[in-house]
């Protein structure tokens, strides 16, 4: 008799050592399902016109992984390297092709490319100051005053052509497109970028240029271009300083500028005219 209630008691205890762990499962499972439906209502929760614009400018100007395909993505429009600045594909960081780059042993030049390219990128998020200062029913009013990276963008191709030049590449003439001209030209873009690391502060916003713009929406979301005015207006591109709003006279009065750096680089053993790509 005796052995029939301690069977009975440890098929209890079994039974129990069975149920506590399906019980644990059970318990995941229903605040798994809660965190889940949780999530869902925050989703559908919906966004304000400003969190939004908020997002947008974090993902084009701040985010360091930036690519063309994400800003492509962000700004619902087809994008070119020459007008980015920002981001692992950024006009700054133009480089050749790694088969190029190990054939012709370019690496010390992508180096100090992405030195000197990650301090100006690092120098415009700095500098530059945006705000929303007012939300209405179909618009909002945003103000940027920027860090002028894309004069900066514009320099440096000057400078960058008149290394080239003084290396004998004529830049001008579309005939001379190449691999060989496209290893010169990375070449001279490093060197320009050196050059120009000590004039980053040419490129500050001294007189405390405002740019107040209005964006529109159709619902949710901005009209069409939009969001793609705003990231212009982020580089400085319709600023006073732009090369867009620049007569002749004032191109030419900026060569020469360029040039002065030019020589000065020379001065300081930055830039070496008998070989011009030494780095």
């Amino acid at each position: 008799m005796k052995k029939k209630k301690k069977k009975k008691k440890n098929k209890k205890i079994k039974n129990l050592n069975l149920l506590l762990p399906i019980s644990i499962i059970i318990i995941l499972l229903f605040l798994m399902i809660i965190a889940l439906i949780a999530s869902m209502i925050s989703n559908m929760k919906p966004v304000s016109k400003k969190e939004y614009i908020n997002q947008v400018v974090k993902e084009v100007f701040y985010d360091k992984d930036l690519s063309i395909e994400k800003l492509e993505n962000t700004l619902n429009e087809p994008m070119i390297n020459e007008v980015i600045f920002i981001g692992k594909d950024s006009a700054l960081r133009y480089k050749p092709s790694e088969d190029i780059i190990k054939t012709h042993n370019l690496q010390k030049y992508v180096d100090l490319q992405e030195k000197y390219a990650a301090k100006v990128e690092k120098k415009a998020k700095q500098e530059i100051e945006y705000r929303i200062i007012k939300q209405e029913d179909n618009s909002i009013v945003y103000k940027i005053k920027p860090w002028y990276i894309y004069k900066y963008s514009y320099d440096l191709n000057i400078l960058k052509e008149l290394i080239m030049e003084n290396a004998g590449f004529v830049t001008k003439e579309k005939n001379v497109f190449g691999e060989d001209y496209n290893i010169n030209e990375f070449k001279a873009r490093v060197i320009a970028l050196k050059i120009l690391d000590k004039h980053l502060n040419d490129y500050n916003n001294t007189t405390n240029e405002t740019l107040e713009l209005n964006m529109f929406f159709d619902g949710a979301h901005p009209r069409e271009a939009e969001l793609l005015s705003l990231y212009y207006n982020l580089e400085g591109v319709t600023s006073k300083t732009s090369p867009n709003r620049m007569t002749q006279e004032e191109k030419s009065i900026e060569v020469g500028k360029m040039q002065d750096y030019l020589d000065a680089a020379e001065e300081e053993g930055l830039f070496n005219r008998k070989k011009p790509y030494k780095i």
